[in-house]
């Protein structure tokens, strides 16, 4: 009996989609039931010496405009036609901006192949006058696919230098096509286990970035640690009250809601300066207003 092989395609192709690209290039050269050659879609850019962004990645094997420095692994193929990168590819991994996932799924309708698998690596969702819609399931209902999502308090660049980092990935009902994402991305810096709750772990890696945000207005302000502590302690409290009222699973508040976000925090406060002008009772106001807003969005959709 011949071995179904699998043949990924990441679409997307920024800072965590190439280093998507390099943890699943080096498990598909070891894994026997994958091809080794990995796709990776490319946003055709120019760059400033006039090359084009796809020539310089697959000549240097290096994405020198998004995460310059890092080999992403002579197995990458960088392709800038979509339609073309995900044409023989049954399992997809989306890592793109949300907000153009829509026109991404439209694009993409009748293109891929009849078994195709998803995941979605995406924190964000799309907020319509109908009400919010998670983007698991965006992909699912515009291309008829199974779709599982990958999410952690993890910072890119950090996993590109191999410093040890976890993530859950959440799946619907089937945990052989979960551990399947779980050895394509897990290695021995970057521990990946399954949980079955798509909407919980999806929730949990968007609203930690709720928080992350918030956690930038102290820093602008700044305000100091113990404001900072004060802060988030009330949020994560309101946020995993309602969690565990709706039954969200252990290891998906865990690893999307409580490993290192301070990491995070520290990396935001650069870009949340703007906000310093506020006064101090109205951050507070704030942030609490944004907590509660996700809080109901996360009810919403449980």
């Amino acid at each position: 009996m011949i071995q179904k092989k699998y043949k990924v395609t990441i679409i997307g192709s920024g800072n965590w989609g190439s280093v998507a690209a390099k943890l699943i290039a080096s498990n598909t050269l070891k894994l026997n039931s994958f091809h080794d050659e990995v796709i990776m879609w490319v946003f055709e850019e120019t760059l400033p010496n006039g090359e084009k962004l796809t020539d310089i990645i697959n000549k240097t094997n290096e994405n020198v405009k998004y995460l310059p420095g890092i080999r992403l692994g002579s197995n990458v193929v960088a392709d800038p036609e979509l339609e073309h990168a995900v044409k023989d590819a049954n399992m997809l991994v989306f890592v793109t901006p949300h907000q153009f996932m829509e026109g991404i799924c439209k694009r993409l309708v009748g293109k891929i192949k009849g078994d195709a698998e998803a995941i979605s690596l995406i924190k964000g969702m799309e907020v319509k006058p109908e009400g919010p819609q998670m983007i698991s399931s965006l992909i699912s209902k515009q291309l008829g696919v199974n779709c599982c999502v990958l999410m952690g308090a993890n910072i890119a660049n950090e996993i590109a230098l191999q410093k040890f980092s976890e993530a859950t990935v959440g799946y619907k009902e089937d945990e052989e096509v979960a551990q399947r994402w779980v050895q394509i991305f897990g290695t021995p810096y970057f521990h990946v286990s399954a949980a079955r709750d798509v909407e919980g772990v999806e929730l949990c890696g968007t609203l930690k970035n709720v928080v992350a945000v918030a956690a930038g207005f102290v820093d602008g302000l700044e305000m100091g640690n113990n404001t900072k502590w004060e802060e988030e302690t009330e949020k994560w409290q309101m946020l995993l009250q309602g969690a565990a009222g709706r039954g969200l699973s252990t290891s998906s508040k865990q690893s999307c809601c409580m490993a290192r976000n301070y990491r995070e925090y520290q990396q935001q406060k650069k870009s949340m300066k703007f906000y310093a002008n506020v006064d101090g009772k109205s951050h507070s106001r704030y942030s609490r207003q944004f907590t509660r807003y996700a809080l109901v969005v996360f009810l919403l959709l449980r």
